[in-house]
Parts: structure tokens; sequence; C-alpha cells
């Protein structure tokens, strides 16, 4: 199959959605947060990086939980974050796992391997 976008489209595109969406969630979120009778839970989260080995675990994580504000920690990974919101919200006991990440090459979707990424947490 022909692939109807070149690199320079795809470039184009994604900055122009990036471009769009931080100015909508500058728009939305403090109304959001204003509006609210309770104060939100409020988590954005990427899926990752560029897709290079030393750089797909560079994905955006940004939180808004007043009560759990405290326990999140500087080297947390997608694995930790609804732990330490449901400990803080929901009475939760929730013990925080190794922050590890991984990756696996395309065509080689089963073979990870830990990339050291200076994540030091629990």
């Amino acid at each position: 199959m022909r692939n109807l976008y070149t690199d320079e489209d795809h470039r184009r595109g994604y900055s122009a959605a990036v471009t769009y969406i931080d100015k909508r969630m500058l728009e939305i979120l403090p109304r959001l947060i204003q509006d609210s009778g309770t104060p939100p839970v409020i988590i954005l989260a990427g899926d990752h990086g560029t897709g290079e080995s030393d750089t797909v675990t560079q994905n955006l994580e940004a939180f808004y939980a007043p009560k759990a504000g405290s326990n999140f920690y500087a080297q947390i990974t997608p694995v930790n974050i609804f732990r330490v919101v449901f400990d803080a919200y929901f009475n939760g006991n929730f013990n925080l796992l190794p922050d590890h990440s991984y990756f696996s090459a395309e065509g080689k979707y089963f073979n990870f391997k830990e990339i050291t990424n200076g994540c030091t947490g629990p």
C-alpha cells in the first residue's frame, strides 16, 4: 500500500495538533477546575516520545490532584500514577511498583529491553 503522507506532512500535522490542543487545554482546564463543585482529578498523559529507544519514554505526564499532589515524585512512571491517585482519593492501599521502562523495536514487539533512563523511584 502506498503511503499517502510524507514525513514532512506528518511533522506539520503533529505540530498543528500540538498547537491546537495546547491552546484548548489552556482554555478548558482553568474553567473545569473553577466550575467544579468538588476539585477534579485531571491526568494528562502522552503515550510515548519519538519512538527511538532513548526517547520513547519521554512522554507527557501532568497531574492536577490536590489530595495526591505531594505523593507524586519526579521519577514516577505510568505504572504508579493511578496507584497514587487511588490511595489519596479512594483509601486505596496500593504498594508502588518499581519504576522501570521497557522498549521493543518495531517488528519485535515481545522482545522487551529495559531502558535505563534515570528512573529510581520505589
